[in-house]
């Protein structure tokens, strides 16, 4: 019975089929058989270690009955150790931002999660199609930007995901992790450092992706009805027999995502080793306030994780046209930067993880300012605050170079200059009694003016008194 429980895997209906077949052949005349309740209670008594390695495998093994190391949480501190891994969503969504997948078509999409191993805070994120370097690139990036630099970035070794493989750091990540003094590593092999965001990503599941109708669950076997009605209902529409499709954007997915991590930060009282019930949030800010985190000193050295650069023209506005959107300056001094640079090609690097927001370089690499996807205003009622934004801005870099314009006269007037037309009068009269006035004396602020013309000041602190 064992044997063809264990070894065949068979089920106790089946052992028990064969069991009275063999004892009949042994023993024919043998009126005493074990009965379907017995061989039932016998086989179910064995060692669960004996049931879960033979019938469940080797991976529910590791997971449930090997032994592992239990992490001192107090010993840590937020920011000392991250943990990155891959984690695919268990709702399939239809693609409108996806690139390399046709439009509208269906896909479960996947979370690059970076969180720290203290505060159980999620701290940067990326969704993908496909997860890869880039993604982790990505997830860091943002990590860094909003809380500061750790000491250790851990990812999971990929060998547990035979589709994905082992995802390397990309060479662009590995220049910013060594230049910014991060110690890259990866995860042993059912280490427990894995299973905290792989953990994690179950939490997001169980609470999250089950709300959606097209929650498709983690086995295909056991796919909800609701969720194979939505499928074949997607596909009528991409055939055209449907006006519309049950299945939610991906933009809207990934929308509502990011909420959901905001909240789980800031709202999920967490029962974990060395929580004490507070949040993730809680724990970092109480353990690591904003003055003691070890931030960049300049944002340019994340540039490189900012990994596709195209080249494009800028047009009014300082705005550029990527991705079939315009996107816009971010902030004052890249306004005036950018509003240099209109009818000239510029580099711009986005990162296709993040499309909300790109950074602008001039053809030799260096940094112009950054970018965001411009809001589109509906036509019919219109928000009177944008309005006047917009027309504040306008008006800000119009008279920055108007006041350059006339500066440029005035000082030309003091020294002595005079228009080409002047002079051309003064040829064509010629009178002879006519003195010439000596030119005025030019301060020394005045050479330094017209030497070194630069309005760019002017724009960026208009537009800051005016924020």
């Amino acid at each position: 019975m064992e044997n063809k429980y264990l070894g065949e895997r068979l089920s106790i209906r089946l052992v028990y089929q064969a069991l009275l077949r063999d004892l009949r052949s042994l023993e024919p005349e043998c009126a005493r058989r074990p009965s379907y309740s017995a061989v039932r209670s016998y086989l179910q008594q064995l060692p669960k270690p004996l049931l879960i390695l033979s019938r469940e495998g080797k991976r529910q093994f590791q997971e449930r009955c090997e032994p592992y190391l239990l992490t001192d949480f107090d010993s840590l501190l937020p920011n000392q150790i991250w943990v990155s891994d891959h984690g695919q969503h268990d709702v399939w969504v239809r693609n409108d931002l996806f690139s390399r997948i046709s439009a509208n078509a269906a896909v479960r999409p996947w979370l690059t999660a970076v969180i720290d191993m203290r505060s159980r805070k999620i701290v940067g994120t990326a969704w993908s199609s496909s997860p890869s370097s880039h993604t982790i690139s990505s997830a860091l990036r943002v990590s860094i930007e909003n809380f500061g630099i750790p000491q250790t970035l851990v990812i999971d070794n990929g060998k547990d995901y035979e589709k994905i493989g082992r995802i390397d750091f990309s060479p662009e990540c590995s220049g910013v992790l060594v230049r910014l003094g991060i110690q890259p590593q990866y995860c042993l092999p059912r280490h427990p450092q894995s299973k905290l965001i792989e953990s994690w990503f179950g939490t997001i599941r169980k609470r999250f992706d089950c709300l959606w109708p097209s929650y498709c669950g983690s086995n295909p076997t056991d796919r909800p009805e609701p969720c194979i009605d939505a499928l074949e209902e997607h596909q009528a529409f991409l055939k055209g027999k449907r006006k519309s499709s049950p299945l939610p954007v991906a933009s809207e997915f990934i929308a509502t995502a990011r909420q959901w991590i905001e909240e789980y930060n800031s709202q999920h009282p967490h029962s974990g080793r060395g929580m004490s019930g507070r949040t993730p949030d809680e724990v970092f800010d109480e353990l690591l306030p904003p003055g003691q985190r070890r931030l960049i000193e300049s944002p340019e050295v994340l540039y490189a994780l900012f990994w596709d650069r195209q080249r494009r023209k800028v047009s009014e506005g300082g705005c550029v046209q990527l991705y079939g959107e315009r996107y816009e300056p971010a902030d004052g001094e890249s306004l005036a930067k950018l509003f240099l640079e209109i009818e000239r090609n510029v580099l711009i690097a986005c990162d296709p993880a993040n499309l909300g927001e790109a950074i602008a370089l001039d053809l030799d690499g260096r940094f112009l300012g950054r970018l965001k996807a411009q809001k589109l205003i509906t036509r019919g009622p219109v928000s009177h605050e944008d309005i006047q934004a917009s027309m504040r801005i306008r008006h800000t870099a119009r008279k920055a170079i108007a006041d350059y314009v006339g500066g440029l006269s005035r000082i030309r007037a003091r020294a002595g200059d005079r228009t080409e037309i002047a002079h051309l009068q003064d040829r064509a009269e010629m009178p002879e009694t006519k003195e010439l006035q000596p030119p005025t004396s030019i301060r020394p602020r005045d050479l330094q003016i017209a030497a070194n013309p630069d309005f760019i000041d002017d724009i960026v602190r208009e537009l800051t008194e005016g924020e």
